[in-house]
């Protein structure tokens, strides 16, 4: 039901926009960021984060971000579960088997923002943007 309120995934876009700006970079730091910090308020830890579990609203909502797959999220005193998120964005704690809490949070997620500030697409997703507008 909460997928129906969002567009495409960070991963999406990222696979179809050829040149980000740091201002949308930026913007896509900070707002999952609050997102990240609104689930510590209320006492859980998402877990291992990555570009395809962060969703951005449908119109007229698409400044909104949202946190989807919560399959990794636990409360903060909960036992250790193994993450099943790619290693690439998972913290070094959870590289090594360590309980994971908010400072782990924050490592996969400026893990997403790095990479999203210095990848750059391949040549063959031209027209990748136009095709995934017609699919949906």
């Amino acid at each position: 039901m909460v997928l129906e309120l969002v567009f495409y995934s960070f991963r999406d876009i990222q696979k179809v926009i050829h040149k980000r700006s740091l201002a949308s970079t930026a913007y896509f730091a900070r707002e999952s960021l609050k997102a990240i910090e609104a689930l510590h308020s209320i006492g859980i830890v998402y877990g291992t984060m990555c570009p395809s579990d962060v969703f951005v609203g449908m119109p007229p909502h698409e400044s909104k971000i949202y946190l989807a797959n919560m399959s990794n999220a636990r409360k903060f005193a909960d036992e250790l579960r193994c993450s099943t998120k790619p290693w690439m964005y998972a913290s070094r704690a959870a590289h090594h088997g360590k309980e994971e809490g908010r400072k782990e949070d924050l490592e996969s997620w400026f893990y997403n923002v790095v990479e999203s500030t210095t990848r750059k697409p391949s040549n063959s997703q031209k027209g990748a943007l136009e095709s995934l507008s017609r699919s949906s």
